[in-house]
């Protein structure tokens, strides 16, 4: 999957940047909640799409250099989980509606 660099995926309807970094290239998209299976499966510099909000996901997005990450179903993470991020230099967004729907969204930005 080749992401097309000259579309910004920030300009989705409903899609909100929650924090200071801001969103990296990426190489991949990866969607899922069970921690065990994103840290065994994602792939360095993807964007990760989930409902998770604990501080874990920072966690997994530093250790795999993700390019940002986005909580879906209106989720948000707490103000601990945020500060970490900007710590660490990764971007959170978050959108209102489920996964799939932002799926389909991204396929236009996604060769």
């Amino acid at each position: 999957m080749k992401v097309v660099n000259k579309m910004n995926i920030t300009e989705i309807q409903d899609l909100v940047h929650i924090n200071e970094p801001a969103l990296k290239p990426f190489k991949d998209i990866y969607i899922g909640d069970l921690l065990s299976c994103v840290m065994a499966n994602v792939k360095e510099e993807s964007l990760w799409i989930t409902t998770q909000t604990n501080l874990n996901v920072i966690a997994i997005g530093h250790l795999h250099d993700l390019a940002g990450i986005i909580f879906v179903e209106g989720m948000k993470p707490d103000e601990a989980t945020i500060k970490k991020a900007n710590e660490c230099d990764i971007a959170l967004l978050t959108y209102p509606y489920d996964a799939y729907s932002l799926a389909l969204k991204l396929s236009q930005y996604v060769l």
